[in-house]
């Protein structure tokens, strides 16, 4: 599949009946019916509070599927994007179509840019956002009780002309760091060379205050090849050297090959960081027992789980001394990359076409 990143794209457009949208538009559009889907699953308690047993009841579930049919039919959107040499590609824009309308409580943050010349190729329009505090506080709070620094997560949420970024409190602590203000971070901190890359390559497009725009390639998820312990290791050990926990929303499907053999994670929208090496330690754990709930199709006990595991310990510890003594990277490492802002005036973006 052709990557569009390495094209040099220049300028995107977002139409739907001709007339230019934002990219805010095309996620409001692509998912209308679903939001009021979710809004009446919030506020319907019976249906909450019966989970499963809802599957049951036609009456609520086609009284959900009426609501899906007023999102945006996907072929009146479009999106053309228009490269450095000047050649133009136009993609038809669909939504995610996966979603179980008895659990769903969010819209999707991605839509699919499909090429219209070569349908194969796809591209990933993501929108990260920055939840509502009350949601973070909690959910987070009940995961990590009184490990959870609710200060130092809402340095994100406050207007602060100050941008500079804070620790936690203590070294036991954790917070959440918003996936606008990651995905940023991490792009400053690759640039410097302090570490390889742990989410996909991406393009920013527009932001506001707390959401970001970008693109990036379709890639192909991990669990369609053999375990590769020795990658896999190698992310852990960057991710865990930098005081990142993935445990909060961990999926195997969310780690992908970028294309050069390494693996990166294109969900991030539930990262928290800490400073406490018991804390990675244990999501290296709480990893293993993903890996082995999620094994259906990717790996099983007769390929020998106990050595992929000793072999992933093994590469994530190499990865972490790697970082450590060579790149005197800990930590503290990612804090210095992080603002208190959604700002992309200073990164390579596309130009969005407003007309």
């Amino acid at each position: 599949m052709a990557q569009l990143l390495v094209q040099d794209p220049r300028e995107i457009r977002f139409t739907i009946d001709d007339e230019v949208v934002s990219p805010e538009e095309v996620f409001q559009r692509l998912y209308s019916g679903l939001s009021e889907v979710i809004r009446l699953n919030l506020s319907d308690d019976s249906f909450r509070k019966r989970g499963r047993m809802v599957k049951e009841d036609t009456h609520l579930l086609e009284k959900r599927k009426k609501l899906l049919a007023h999102e945006c039919l996907s072929d009146r959107l479009e999106a053309t994007i228009i490269f450095d040499d000047n050649t133009t590609k136009r993609y038809s824009v669909s939504r995610r179509t996966d979603h179980n309308l008895v659990t769903v409580i969010k819209e999707p943050n991605v839509a699919f840019l499909r090429d219209k010349a070569n349908p194969g190729s796809i591209v990933v329009l993501r929108e990260a956002r920055k939840y509502n505090l009350d949601f973070i506080n909690l959910v987070l709070g009940k995961l990590f009780s009184r490990k959870f620094d609710y200060e130092a997560t809402v340095q994100f949420y406050r207007d602060d002309e100050q941008s500079v970024v804070k620790p936690e409190v203590r070294n036991n602590m954790v917070m959440h760091i918003p996936e606008p203000h990651l995905a940023l971070g991490l792009e400053k901190a690759y640039r410097d060379r302090k570490v390889p890359r742990i989410t996909p390559k991406a393009i920013f497009i527009s932001a506001t205050d707390d959401k970001l725009w970008y693109l990036r390639d379709f890639l192909a998820p991990i669990v369609d090849a053999p375990p590769d312990p020795v990658s896999m290791g190698r992310y852990l050990g960057i991710v865990h050297t930098l005081g990142l926990i993935e445990s909060t929303d961990r999926q195997m499907i969310h780690y992908c090959y970028d294309g050069t053999g390494k693996i990166v994670n294109y969900d991030v929208d539930a990262a928290i960081h800490t400073l406490s090496e018991p804390a990675t330690s244990d999501d290296l754990r709480r990893f293993t027992l993903t890996a082995e709930r999620e094994s259906t199709g990717w790996f099983r006990s007769s390929d020998g789980n106990t050595q992929f595991f000793n072999d992933l310990k093994k590469y994530r510890n190499e990865m972490i001394r790697h970082l450590e003594k060579e790149h005197g990277v800990d930590k503290k490492t990612l804090i210095g990359y992080l603002s208190k802002n959604i700002d992309i005036s200073g990164e390579s973006r596309l130009v969005l076409a407003t007309k």
